[in-house]
Formats: structure tokens, sequence, C-alpha cells
């Protein structure tokens, strides 16, 4: 249980750390360089998981995984901020936002099912393959200049310093605070599917495909969840 536990966090902790200096670079850098070059990251991570052939190897698999997908909310937001303007830029982030949901409800049904009929092996096979060439795709996004969305229209001058003082302010937000709690508590959640096999293991002698039922689960949440989502942003803009 330990271990399984482990390769959960070894993902987690490493993705939390890597999202600062991504985010910086996202800030002084070209975005869509970053995504591609994050997604290339995740995407061998991901195909290096299929082929470990040891503890060890699995757990710098799924830590270098948090490498590459640490880059990917950074510049996707910065992105996207420059992509819609203020009164359409809710709507569009939510809905992008709700792909991480649908992909992790399909990963786990779609794995699951992979994995009972190929094994676990080819799960990962089958995801690193797709990613590479998003990747791909990734470096022809069109990079926009910063605020070209904005009232004000493009900004030029050099990023700004990023000091204590700029987090503080940031936590202000009212609905900031309240994203990086449900996040929190969002991946406090996903770490219990880690277990997954344990509780399989000890609750029945066949291996029983678990996978597809707990992807149900997700989709039926996040089709409940997602109309919210896309109403929210612009009800409560006013207010946040």
């Amino acid at each position: 249980d330990g271990q399984v536990g482990l390769l959960g966090s070894a993902f987690l902790l490493v993705y939390a750390v890597a999202t600062i200096p991504f985010g910086i670079w996202a800030d002084r850098g070209v975005r869509k360089t970053v995504i591609g070059i994050g997604v290339t990251i995740w995407s061998l991570a991901t195909l290096f998981t299929g082929l470990a052939r040891s503890y060890a190897q699995l757990f710098a698999a799924r830590a270098v995984l948090g490498i590459g997908e640490a880059s990917y909310y950074p510049a996707g937001t910065a992105l996207l901020g420059d992509y819609f303007k203020k009164e359409g830029r809710g709507r569009a982030m939510s809905i992008w936002a709700s792909g991480t949901a649908v992909g992790i409800a399909v990963g786990f049904a779609g794995g699951g099912i992979v994995a009972s009929i190929l094994g676990w092996r080819a799960a990962f096979y089958m995801t690193a393959v797709p990613g590479l060439v998003f990747a791909v795709l990734a470096f022809g996004l069109r990079e926009p200049l910063r605020g070209a969305a904005e009232a004000g229209g493009p900004q030029t001058g050099a990023a700004a310093s990023i000091t204590w003082r700029t987090f503080a302010e940031l936590l202000r937000i009212p609905t900031l605070r309240a994203t990086i709690a449900a996040e929190t508590a969002l991946f406090f959640v996903l770490a219990g599917y880690w277990s997954s096999d344990c509780w399989r293991a000890r609750s029945s002698e066949e291996r029983l495909p678990i996978g597809w039922p707990t992807g149900g689960v997700r989709r039926a949440t996040c089709r409940s969840g997602l109309p919210a989502s896309f109403w929210a942003p612009s009800s409560s803009r006013s207010r946040y």
C-alpha cells in the first residue's frame, strides 16, 4: 500500500513544485513552446511508465510525468486569457478545464477495459502515442501578444517581478482562494484511486476490471457539474 501511495505522491509533489518555474517561464517565454515541451515530456513519461521493469523505474516515470503536466496549466491559462475577451474568458476556461475531468473519466473507464484485455502496459502505450501527436500540434498554436484581448490592447513591456507580495495580492481574490481549496480537495480524492489495485486484490481473488465503473462514476459527476461550470463564471463575474 505504501509503495502504491508513493507513486501518486511522486507525481503530485513534483507537479506542485514544477508548476512554479513553468509558470515563470510561461510569463517570460513563448507559451506554446512551454506547452509543446511539457506535453512531450508528459507523453514520454507515460510511455516509459509502460516500459518500466522495476518499482524504481516506475517511480521515476511517474515523477517525470509531474514535470510534464506542470507546464500545461500555467501556459494554457495564459494563452486563453489572450485568446478571449474578459466577457467570455470565464466560460472559455471552464470548458477548457472540463477537458481534464472528462479525460480522467474516460481514462479510468477506457484504461480499465484496455488493461483487462491487453494488460496494463498497453493502456500507457495507447495514451503516449496520441500525446506525442498533440505535442507536435501544440508548437503550431497561435501565440498572441500578451494582453491582446484586453480593452487597453497588447502589453509589450517586460514581465513584472514576482515577489511574496505578488502572491499575497493574488490570494486576496475570493475565486482564487476557492479554486485552490477545490483543487486541493480534488487531488486528495484522486490520490485515493491509486489504491484501486490494492483494494481489488483484497476484495476478490479474481482481478476485476474496476477501472470502468470508477470512470462511469466520474463521467456522471462531470455531466452534472459541467452545466454549472459554464454558467457560474458569467453569473458571478460582477461579484468576484
